[in-house]
């Protein structure tokens, strides 16, 4: 399939996760500082969620690290708009549908 679905594994990024691990780091001053401390700020405040990857035969080695928040789209293309809402009653349809957004990935 792929390196994340052969050789990792998917957990929650907390605190005891960088405890248990080597540093998080992609070469990117700005993300490894985010990971490494605003993260966790950032959930406890509920504005996201934190996952990583971390390798099958290495726990202590995280691979990738990521955020997903609530998010919505409210404009969206009118093809795809149809093909959105061809399945929703008419008095249901909204100015905007809720999304996942994928905030920080290092």
């Amino acid at each position: 399939m792929g390196f994340l679905a052969d050789k990792c594994v998917f957990s929650t990024y907390s605190i005891n996760n960088l405890n248990e691990s080597h540093p998080f780091q992609c070469g990117v001053e700005d993300l490894d500082s985010f990971f490494l401390k605003d993260a966790f700020l950032h959930q406890k405040a509920l504005l996201c969620k934190n996952y990583c990857f971390v390798l099958a035969d290495n726990p202590q080695q995280i691979v990738v690290s990521f955020t997903l928040s609530n998010d919505s789209t409210k404009k969206v293309p009118n093809a795809r708009k149809k093909k959105v809402e061809k399945n929703i009653p008419h008095e249901k349809h909204y100015s905007s549908y809720p999304a996942v957004m994928i905030g920080r990935l290092g």
